[in-house]
């Protein structure tokens, strides 16, 4: 789907941050013994976390009907304040044109409001092994970009993003709004370009459940998402069980966006179109199987859309572990 380019809530495997003295490295044990309490973890709307966010992204003004020169040897940090190891790691370089003025484009993507309709053409090239490209070498099913005819003002917008793809999942690293009113000819990332802030405030309240190793999960009660909108069951398509090492939950929500880098176990598993789950189905990115609650740490239960434009999970929880 055309929609796809844009990124799915919060994917690295980037090490965590060593100077936050927040999350140490202790790993959760073995789950083990009888399960006391119901394995069946019904989610409802009361379980789900809250959110509030805002996207900025740099206007650059460029030539229009030129072949601009885009460069993001620079960056350092991306989007979402985390570590960009290599830039010459990161996997594709877009170029979208929205059917949105650049202000309203920013506030449809924090509140997870844009549809396929909206996006009006898009390019792609692998970034992977680079750090450079010129738009011309952007292309979609073998059509090339032809900026001379094709790059020129509309009532819309016109970005560029980075990304990273893993499987279906689309993992933004950067994204830059073009003003065609200008002179330049060359464009570049810096880790300033573009910001995401988030406000979110988890719950405790959540399901209760006991260490053991046989649960299913069961949000068919749920109606609406993080976002306020219906619940959908073909969005909400990856189910994610993460591990904390910290019980500090103040200390979760500031790392949010990192929950990945910072989390010492996180299991997946795909589920669309469904409303419960076995979680014993969900694996580690090595194929292991989910083994179950443990009483440590802070436990969190989501479901994330690969397809949205929301920079969150529709769904995030914290398990409560008896």
């Amino acid at each position: 789907m055309i929609a796809c380019w844009i990124w799915s809530a919060i994917a690295c495997s980037d090490p965590p941050d060593p100077d936050t003295g927040s999350i140490d490295s202790t790993s959760p044990p073995t789950a083990t013994g009888a399960t006391t309490l119901s394995g069946d973890l019904i989610l409802t709307d009361e379980d789900n976390y809250t959110y509030a966010g805002v996207v900025e992204a740099a206007s650059e003004p460029v030539a229009a009907q030129t072949d601009i020169a885009v460069d993001w040897g620079a960056l350092t940090i991306d989007m979402l304040g985390r570590e960009i190891a290599d830039p010459a790691g990161i996997g594709q370089l877009a170029l979208v044109e929205f059917d949105y003025a650049p202000s309203d484009l920013l506030t449809a993507i924090a509140a997870n409001e844009m549809s396929q309709s909206d996006i009006l053409d898009y390019r792609l090239v692998s970034a992977e092994g680079r750090t450079a490209a010129d738009l011309s070498e952007l292309s979609v099913l073998g059509n090339a970009f032809d900026p001379a005819t094709e790059l020129v003002p509309t009532d819309g917008t016109w970005a560029l993003s980075l990304m990273d793809l893993f499987g279906a999942r689309m993992d933004f690293r950067s994204l830059m709004l073009l003003d065609l009113s200008g002179a330049a000819t060359s464009v570049a990332f810096t880790d300033e370009t573009a910001t995401v802030l988030i406000d979110v405030d988890l719950d405790d309240r959540g399901p209760q459940t006991s260490a053991g190793l046989s649960y299913t999960a069961d949000w068919s009660a749920m109606t609406v998402d993080v976002f306020g909108h219906d619940l959908d069951d073909r969005l909400a398509d990856r189910l994610l069980i993460g591990h904390l090492p910290t019980s500090v939950l103040a200390e979760v929500e500031a790392r949010f966006v990192q929950i990945r880098q910072d989390a010492d176990a996180l299991y997946e598993l795909e589920v669309y179109g469904d409303t419960k789950a076995d979680l014993a189905n969900a694996v580690s990115t090595d194929g292991t199987a989910f083994p179950g609650f443990t009483a440590r740490g802070t436990w969190l239960l989501g479901l994330e859309c690969s397809t949205c434009t929301g920079p969150v999970p529709l769904v995030m929880t914290v398990v409560t572990v008896l």
